[in-house]
């Protein structure tokens, strides 16, 4: 009797940071993988990488590195760098089988790290401020970290004791208390912003803005407020940074990417050879993907979809056989995504711009940038070679905000991007940074060179359109999340809508929930090979104080939290569900 020693075949479908992690964790492992992408944009490094892809042009001999948003990794990321950190630099190392756990010898992608090592806050008609690092070592200090957040939107004393003391609910809750009673109310019901004046109602309307496109009335508390916490001790923490990429992101990071995995085996599938126009599904087993020129045939399928391609004609068969998929679609897209766009800003002259991310907190269209030229190495990318020194790299959070008149969804693009640029140049102002002398504006538009926007963005008849939204959090999404498991005995899905303990619509959380689904897959194949190594974010970087208070709170759970027993009694909270859980349609009966 013949043995079957031919390895697993998986089709990895969508190419993103969450297929691209699905595929390097695979093919480090010994299965025979292919990737299949549906864009195709001549360059095969240009067409990988999903939201995370730049989108570079030329214009008049220039180069132009466009992006959907600033690549920003944040201290606490660990995923992310890790990957980085297993793929060479050298052609030497490429190919090479390297253990699932061995980092290649030399330089490697996460060496194109930079150190950020400020945030710059700024506000409309002021100097802005260079926030520094300061190490938080008790209660007393956090305190005063939650009262600097709040300083310049000058709140009532009572709106600032109220916000102090809610957050402090908050991180003093346990685990439990956060997944079963936090996350089933929106950050706004959580901080009882129907109780704070209208600067507060501000205050907490600006702070999701900042981490990513979501809402106050949208995101549920426990993402939005765990995420800001670890933002936080990311920058009380003077050994670590946050971190940015030293060139456009498709050159500093997909493209050796790209080239290792090609080296190692995995094969690349674009356009209309990658992509899958229809499931062929026999009960719980998918028996092959249909694409516009054949069709998939493999063992085992990886569903890295992002999560509007689920609600496409077909993706259908695919989530009609998924009750996990199913109930996940029954919500309305715009229910659970938003628009987040980015644009460039291609300047003559170096400029003392901050050397981190600069927070517009007033800003009416939720504003953050980052000058991204001075991160930048020249053996990635030679700025000297172009007609521009600086790269003012912003992203545009809010949508429906009015300034002077304009709401960003009823222009036209190129109008959009003229007027982000002027919005910018209103905060970047000739009075500079605090603590520096005036002189020149940080941006100075008169030294524009081109401009780009997001090519997401497109004009239509029914005005603006955005063909990649981002995905956002609400309490209704939250429990119909799903894990790596679709309920198909031959499909495991990896994508930031996965269920995973980054819990943000993030490169992290693509790369988290890409490890969790090759842990599946290994297991639904009896792999011998090593799992995927996955960390819980606060259980690394909290303090033990903090986590000693959040153990005695799991323990009294769901007894009243202990630091809430202090507090005035308009200040505690009757744990009640959001009223977007409240309103959700009856979930429907299990598929067996």
């Amino acid at each position: 009797m013949s043995i079957d020693m031919s390895p697993v075949r998986v089709a990895v479908v969508g190419g993103g940071v969450a297929g691209m992690t699905a595929a390097h964790e695979l093919v480090l492992r010994g299965f025979d993988v292919a990737l299949y992408e549906r864009r195709d944009l001549g360059d095969p490094v240009l067409s990988l990488g999903g939201k995370a892809a730049s989108q570079m042009s030329t214009h008049g001999g220039a180069v132009y590195a466009g992006e959907h948003g600033f690549r920003f990794f944040p201290a606490f990321y660990w995923h992310t760098p890790d990957t980085m950190s297993r793929i060479p630099l050298r052609a030497s190392e490429r190919g090479r089988s390297l253990g699932p756990l061995e980092y290649p010898r030399g330089s490697s992608v996460a060496h194109r790290l930079k150190e950020s090592l400020h945030l710059g806050v700024g506000y409309r008609g002021r100097k802005m401020r260079v926030v520094e690092r300061d190490e938080l070592e008790t209660l007393n200090d956090f305190k005063g970290m939650l009262r600097l957040l709040t300083a310049d939107y000058t709140l009532p004393a009572a709106d600032i004791h109220r916000l102090v003391s809610r957050l402090l609910v908050y991180y003093t809750s346990g685990n439990r208390r956060r997944r079963e009673a936090w996350q089933a109310q929106t950050i706004g019901e959580f901080l009882q912003v129907d109780r704070l004046s209208p600067a507060g109602r501000e205050f907490v309307s600006d702070l999701p803005k900042a981490l990513v496109a979501m809402d106050s009335e949208q995101g549920n508390a426990k993402t939005l407020l765990d995420v800001a916490y670890l933002l936080m001790l990311d920058f009380v923490r003077p050994a670590q940074s946050d971190r940015m990429l030293s060139g456009p992101t498709s050159e500093a990071w997909f493209r050796p990417w790209y080239e290792h995995l090609l080296a190692c085996g995995v094969r690349f599938h674009f356009g209309s050879e990658g992509t899958v126009t229809g499931w062929d599904v026999d009960g719980r087993r998918v028996r092959r993907a249909l694409t516009a020129t054949g069709e998939v045939q493999a063992d085992y399928f990886v569903c890295a979809l992002p999560i509007e391609a689920l609600y496409e004609d077909a993706a259908r068969a695919l989530v009609t056989a998924s009750a996990p998929l199913t109930r996940l679609t029954e919500l309305p897209l715009e229910a659970i995504t938003q628009w987040m766009a980015g644009f460039q800003f291609f300047v003559r002259g170096r400029r003392p711009i901050v050397h981190g991310m600069i927070n517009l907190a007033d800003s009416p269209w939720g504003i953050t940038a980052v000058a991204q030229g001075q991160f930048w190495d020249r053996d990635v990318f030679d700025l000297s070679r172009q007609p521009y020194d600086e790269i003012v790299s912003v992203i545009v959070t809010r949508w429906d905000r009015s300034w002077r008149g304009r709401i960003p969804t009823r222009c036209s693009v190129a109008t959009l991007r003229d007027l982000v640029g002027e919005h910018l140049a209103e905060y970047l102002t000739p009075d500079g940074i605090e603590g520096q002398p005036g002189g020149e504006p940080i941006l100075d538009l008169a030294q524009l060179v081109h401009a780009h926007a997001d090519t997401a963005l497109a004009d239509s008849p029914a005005g603006l359109v955005n063909s990649a939204p981002l995905l956002i959090h609400p309490p209704s999404f939250q429990r119909r999340r799903p894990d790596t498991d679709p309920g198909l005995d031959n499909v495991v899905l990896a994508a930031d809508y996965v269920a995973n303990g980054t819990d943000l619509a993030t490169m992290e959380g693509a790369n988290e929930a890409a490890r969790r689904a090759v842990n599946r897959l290994l297991l639904l194949t009896t792999s011998p090979a090593p799992r995927c190594h996955v960390v819980d974010h606060l259980e690394r970087h909290e303090p033990a104080w903090l986590r000693a208070i959040k153990n005695l709170d799991d323990r009294v759970y769901p007894a009243r939290n202990l630091y809430e027993l202090f507090l005035p009694a308009s200040h505690r909270t009757d744990s009640a569900p959001s009223k977007l859980t409240r309103a959700r349609p009856a979930e429907p009966a299990r598929r067996r």
